[in-house]
């Protein structure tokens, strides 16, 4: 599931980029990806894959190209740190709060 939602926001990306360009707005590449998986960051820097993996090597295949491109980085990151997760997974108290400091406004 992670290399679809990466490959999903690499997409996105690369259509920004021109629509960037096409505003004549400066865009300081490479962009970068925070992953809190560490496999599908290893899986995307890497040319690796599995019989199990086939279903997925044509997303693999086009992230690659990407980092190659130099158009973006995926960066492993803990759950620590990873803000996206309040709203993905179940976290223990204490990372939940440290987390919530960061999407509520006072």
């Amino acid at each position: 599931m992670e290399d679809w939602a990466q490959t999903i926001a690499a997409k996105l990306n690369q259509g920004l980029i021109c629509v960037f360009q096409f505003l004549h707005i400066d865009v300081k590449l490479p962009i970068i990806f925070f992953c809190d998986n560490k496999a599908a960051v290893q899986l995307a820097e890497a040319d690796r894959s599995t019989k199990r993996m086939r279903h997925v090597l044509t997303r693999l295949a086009y992230l690659e190209e990407q980092i190659d491109a130099k158009h973006l980085i995926m960066l492993h990151m803990n759950t620590t740190g990873m803000i996206a997760d309040i709203g993905t997974k179940v976290l223990p108290a204490s990372i939940f709060h440290s987390h919530r400091v960061w999407l509520v406004r006072d």
